[in-house]
């Protein structure tokens, strides 16, 4: 019994510390994670793939390893097409867009795939929804409309008069799909409409209005005589002018507006949309900002933080709720990516997968300068990190506040530190980041002494943003210690794990000496708190040795038979032997006196 008891305990003691053990090494997971990824890289490219290769791109440039990402980025250049699409030869849209947004991360040209998408690779949608050009005007008169098809100019007059368009079936708005002869939008997915209204007296508003069903929204709006009207009304196939594929435009849309362009496919995203998938939500409200997408994905977020536990969906909602103020879900999101975190530091042993953790996740765990790993490209950028203790040796590190080389010289003050680019730097107050290398972020930095960024300290309990850095009371990294403030949620929870620890330790301890020795343990827990306690405690009893019999005789004890009882029976006699009895008697008689 105690055997299996004991078995337990220390298997309860190995998972508490392997659960400990997983909580320090969470603390490297974007080292760990941005190492696998860039072993994976073969001349520049993952596994020789468009795709894969623009998202290790952008995951590594965002972490602070420009110069691998750059690597990247040109091989992905020598695979694009003459037309501007990527892969050279295959053209496909999801494929052109993220290495269009690789490209626009890493400062090259990404003109071309960005022209491409938006000229030739989008496909007119098939839309039951109108396009409405309304011309707000008390007055009547006409409009010129101008607009250009295969490089040929069309006009079109609009004639108003009642606050009605007469020539298009005398309703308050110009229909662009039905009173334009042939349909214009059924052949182009982005049409611009050059609209002049400049002989109406006053100033009229024209506006460019969707309507699908009870629904309307409002595109454009300018309140003067004359605009230029962009109807964007088309969407992505897989490949050029494929049929409308909603991954594909959801992913499209995406990365055209991180580069800065907003397409008007979200139109029809929007009537497509699907409020049970995740990544439906999490992009559209990336690219829209609308807060009915943020809320139905919180509601999608499972206990345990995942988006139905995938890595791919987790990292795009992950994505999402950074800046949206919902830090408790964003928290459960990449504690869960970080639980499923390979040893090796990837997800899943998949660039794909691992290179979305990382940028949804751990970006902002940056690598750099002065973090003890010699990444690629930092022979040159940070030799420091890339040589030997040998080498270090009596040489003047410039970012660590010490006088290596005892010259009563520290860091950039050190001559040795001329043209280091720890001393190259300088330190911007407000933005997270060690700019100078010296161990000493924003406002801590002796250079921010007197910044207006430093010019106050969060207080940490009256609701306002004290120090102008966007973070307010215990949401701001000044208020971690401050009594105001609850532990954070990773060291609270390592706290209490510490303490399980201890106590099952000293339980496990308890429970091993009563089993040796009960009485004496029984003895002891009475005067717990005595300076004798662990002493006696650990002291052995004296073995007790059997005594062993006199030679010759038994162990055993003697039986003792039970008494016996003797039992009398009464007996009466017979008359005759009663006669008998005193014949025999008086014949002695006779004889003793002869």
């Amino acid at each position: 019994m105690f055997k299996k008891r004991g078995v337990l305990v220390i298997s309860i003691l190995i998972f508490t510390l392997f659960l400990l053990t997983n909580a320090y090494a969470q603390e490297s997971a974007a080292e760990k994670g941005f190492q696998w990824l860039d072993s994976k890289s073969v001349d520049g490219s993952w596994n020789n793939e468009v795709y894969d290769t623009a998202l290790a791109v952008i995951a590594l440039q965002e972490g602070g390893l420009s110069v691998n990402a750059e690597e990247g980025a040109n091989w992905l250049l020598t695979q694009e097409d003459a037309e501007g699409c990527f892969p050279k030869g295959d053209c496909k849209v999801r494929e052109t867009a993220f290495a269009a947004l690789a490209l626009d991360k890493t400062n090259k040209d990404s003109s071309k795939a960005v022209s491409w998408l938006l000229d030739k690779g989008q496909t007119p949608v098939p839309t039951a929804g109108k396009w409405w050009l309304q011309i707000a005007t008390t007055a009547d008169g006409s409009c010129l409309l101008n607009y250009q098809e295969a490089n040929v100019t069309f006009n079109e007059n609009i004639t108003i008069k009642d606050s009605r368009v007469v020539n298009c079936n005398n309703q308050p708005w110009f229909d662009l799909r039905a009173c334009i002869p042939n349909n214009p939008l059924a052949r182009n997915p982005s049409l611009q409409f050059d609209v002049d209204c400049s002989s109406l007296p006053g100033s009229p508003i024209i506006s460019l209005i969707y309507n699908r069903g009870t629904a309307y929204y409002i595109i454009q709006e300018d309140h003067k005589s004359s605009a230029l009207v962009d109807v964007d009304s088309g969407c992505w196939g897989i490949t050029k002018r494929a049929n409308c594929d909603y991954e594909t435009s959801l992913y499209t849309t995406y990365a055209l507006n991180q580069i800065g362009i907003l397409p008007g496919s979200i139109i029809w995203l929007r009537d497509n949309y699907q409020p049970s998938i995740s990544l439906h939500n999490s992009l559209l409200y990336i690219t829209t900002g609308k807060s009915n997408y943020l809320t139905t994905l919180i509601q999608l977020q499972d206990l345990e933080g995942s988006w139905n536990k995938n890595v791919f969906q987790t990292s795009f909602s992950v994505l999402a709720l950074k800046g949206s103020g919902q830090n408790e879900e964003l928290a459960k999101g990449i504690g869960w990516l970080k639980g499923e975190q390979r040893e090796d530091g990837s997800w899943n042993n998949d660039v794909i997968q691992t290179s979305l953790a990382l940028l949804s996740g751990f970006t902002e765990e940056r690598i750099a300068c002065g973090d003890g790993f010699c990444d690629k490209g930092e022979e040159t950028t940070c030799p420091v990190d890339c040589q030997s203790p040998t080498e270090r040796e009596g040489r003047e590190v410039c970012f660590n506040n010490v006088d290596d080389d005892g010259d009563a010289y520290i860091d950039c003050d050190d001559p040795d530190c001329l043209g280091d680019i720890a001393c190259e730097e300088v330190e911007i107050c407000n933005d997270g980041i060690d700019n100078d290398f010296d161990n000493q972020i924003d406002c801590d930095d002796s250079d921010c002494s007197g910044s207006i960024a430093c010019g106050e300290l969060e207080v940490c309990n009256d609701g306002f943003d004290n120090d102008g850095d966007g973070l307010v009371d215990c949401d701001d990294a000044d208020c971690e210690f401050d009594a105001s403030c609850p532990l954070p949620k990773e060291k609270a929870n390592l706290t209490f794990l510490w303490i399980i620890l201890i106590i099952l330790i000293i339980a496990a301890i308890l429970f091993y000496f009563y089993k040796r020795d009960p009485e004496n343990f029984k003895s002891n827990m009475k005067k717990p708190f005595t300076k004798d306690f662990w002493r006696n405690l650990f002291k052995k009893k004296p073995p007790v040795r059997p005594q062993q019999p006199a030679f010759g005789y038994s162990q055993r004890p003697a039986y003792k038979f039970p008494a016996q009882k003797q039992v009398y029976q009464q007996y009466k006699r017979t008359k005759t032997e009663d006669e008998l009895s005193k014949s025999l008697r008086e014949a002695k008689r006779l004889l003793g006196k002869k």
